[in-house]
């Protein structure tokens, strides 16, 4: 194809208002700030772990090879079109070209706003500035001070860790590796007759592939060791569009069967911030040996639909034999799903005034009833820097533990003011976040195991003190009650 028949659809495509141009900037860091995408800098001593991406519909054994990288690593061009090439063609041409490319989503009317009254010199201007872009980007990477984009000593946040950590509300933290599927993360966990259930979230290729994700399934015993051989749960029909890009999963009951709960898209393969990911609720049984997932329902929240691209965080629980899921925290929004045709309504919300300081909280483990009210667990994250972030300012995820009311409208009644932190929840690493998930919550006698994942790479399990953890959660007042 001759470069002027490139360039031409160009100079008549229709481009965003003036104020997109934050849209372009904020792409650009995106797209430069390895924390958001896949790190870049590494040193020369560490060594990524690369695996081959599984079949779609079967789980085996993924092989694993240690590849050296050098001090400066630079996307491949998969991950370099993702990470770079789309965000910042997108701002600067729109998505007319793309949606030939990849399928169109639906898309809120505030979004297909286009101004037309520019004139179609001016297209051709913005057109080929965003092609010289494009095009010299790759050449910057060897001249950015990344040292820009993390700052060193950033301002403290007044977390102390030392002795948080020496609190004995965890008591004892234990690690599962699964071999054939290393760096999984973000798990869940319920009580089965067999012994405990946990999920987990595992990626086979983060810097290449970091959409590509499935759900893990795993059998553990009364000491929290495995007794099934892990794997990985079919997400997708036959005729499926896009490979798995399921995510954090939640395990629940309801009326004596098993769930998941979490969030995919099956229209768009590597879904952009600009595209949709949404929640599915599915059943989980056993069949023949191994367990299985029945067809995904979408869930769908009518009234925040078109305004939240990206749902995350739906956390079940059931009252009276009727399943409520928390759709966010304070306020505290409760939907009640129609698990017919996946339409979503609220049916209640309150507000409390909290003094948690650490980023806003949301939605992790799925509720117990305990002592006359819901005990949950919750998960927040900033950015700042911290002991084991070796001076930089890094994300930063925090756990902490909150009840709600036993009756409507379920309204928040206690919370930890301070996170929960056992020893060795935040350690250095090679990793560009210092991540705590919560993702499962069992009771078991006088005490209470969490399940939670470290650092988007490793699956753990803390033992909680139950009548300590108690005497952290201290009531949160009314703020209003609607």
């Amino acid at each position: 194809m001759k470069i002027k028949e490139c360039i031409r659809p160009l100079s008549k495509l229709r481009v965003r208002r003036f104020s997109g141009l934050l849209d372009i900037l904020r792409n650009l860091i995106y797209s430069l700030k390895p924390n958001i995408f896949c790190p870049i800098f590494v040193s020369s001593s560490q060594r990524l772990t690369k695996v081959a991406s599984p079949p779609l519909h079967e789980s085996t054994t993924v092989d694993s090879k240690n590849l050296p990288r050098k001090s400066l690593i630079f996307l491949s061009k998969a991950g370099y079109a993702r990470c770079l090439f789309w965000p910042i063609f997108d701002s600067f041409c729109g998505d007319s070209i793309r949606n030939k490319i990849q399928s169109p989503q639906k898309e809120s009317k505030t979004r297909l706003k286009r101004t037309r009254k520019s004139t179609e010199p001016y297209f051709r201007k913005r057109s080929i500035l965003g092609l010289l872009i494009l095009f010299f980007s790759p050449c910057a990477f060897a001249h950015i001070d990344f040292d820009f984009y993390f700052k060193k000593n950033p301002p403290v946040v007044n977390v102390d860790y030392e002795n948080l950590a020496e609190k004995n509300i965890v008591i004892a933290t234990k690690r599962l590796e699964f071999q054939d599927f290393p760096k999984a993360h973000n798990p869940s966990m319920i009580k089965v007759d067999q012994g405990y259930l946990l999920s987990f979230r595992f990626v086979p290729d983060e810097y290449d592939l970091h959409w590509l994700s499935y759900i893990g399934i795993v059998l553990l015993n009364d000491s929290l060791e495995p007794i099934s051989k892990p794997e990985l749960l079919n997400t997708r029909p036959n005729n499926s569009k896009t490979p798995s890009q399921a995510e954090d999963a939640r395990l629940f009951s309801y009326r004596g069967r098993l769930f998941l709960i979490y969030n995919d898209n099956i229209e768009v393969t590597a879904p952009t911030v600009h595209q949709r990911r949404d929640m599915f609720i599915a059943e989980l049984y056993f069949d023949n040996g191994r367990y299985k997932m029945a067809p995904g329902l979408k869930l769908v929240y009518e009234e925040k639909y078109d305004s939240q691209y990206w749902q995350k965080n739906w956390i079940p629980f059931v009252h009276d034999n009727t399943l409520f899921l928390s759709y966010m925290l304070n306020p505290h929004e409760v939907l009640y799903p129609n698990l017919l045709n996946g339409q979503c309504c609220r049916f209640y919300e309150s507000s409390v005034a909290t003094r948690w300081k650490l980023g806003r909280i949301r939605g992790s483990t799925s509720p117990l009833f305990i002592d006359g009210e819901y005990l949950a667990f919750f998960h927040s994250g900033i950015p700042t820097s911290s002991p084991f972030s070796d001076g930089y300012e890094l994300w930063h995820y925090f756990m902490g533990a909150y009840t709600f009311s036993a009756e409507p409208p379920f309204q928040l009644t206690k919370m930890t003011h301070q996170p929960i932190i056992g020893k060795g929840f935040y350690t250095h690493s090679d990793r560009v976040k210092r991540v705590i998930f919560p993702g499962g919550l069992v009771e078991s006698g006088d005490k209470l195991f969490v399940a939670y994942g470290k650092d988007d790479c490793e699956v753990w399990i803390a033992t909680i003190d139950k009548k300590e953890l108690k005497k952290a959660l201290v009531p949160i007042n009314e703020k209003d009650n609607n």
